[in-house]
């Protein structure tokens, strides 16, 4: 059996989540998982609440927002799965879009995504050879 789990938020770089990064992944991996995605929220409200430095630098918030992804990959290394994902919110509208297929480079060099359009988006990510879907069509 192949159980992976697509669609995980971290604390602290997601405000909604409770568990860290490394718990996260200890509770999947003991459950039998071998592969999950951290999709921690990109948002708005993501330089509000928990990134502490200039939004504008680019690399300090790459820096942040991928520390979670990190600490579990690292922790998990050889013995799982553990993918980066991306759940965005863009200025634009409320909906959050699910990004899958992406490196860290991609992440450094998204710059302030936020402030595109949808219709913007999507050649950037497909072009990384990446996916996007709506988080929560519904």
């Amino acid at each position: 059996m192949f159980k992976t789990e697509l669609h995980i938020h971290t604390s602290p770089v997601s405000r909604c989540a409770k568990v860290s990064a490394v718990d996260a992944a200890t509770h999947f991996y003991d459950a039998g998982y071998k592969t999950i995605v951290i999709t921690n929220h990109l948002s708005p409200k993501l330089y509000d609440k928990v990134i502490t430095c200039d939004p504008n630098d680019h690399k300090a918030v790459a820096d942040c927002y991928l520390s979670d992804y990190r600490l579990a990959r690292d922790a998990f290394w050889g013995k799982m799965n553990v993918l980066l994902g991306i759940e965005l919110r863009v200025h634009e509208n409320n909906n959050d879009y699910l990004i899958y297929g992406i490196s860290e480079d991609f992440v450094y060099n998204l710059g302030n995504v936020m402030d595109l359009k949808l219709k913007e988006i999507v050649p950037i990510v497909h072009s990384a050879g990446g996916l996007i879907f709506q988080a929560h069509p519904f």
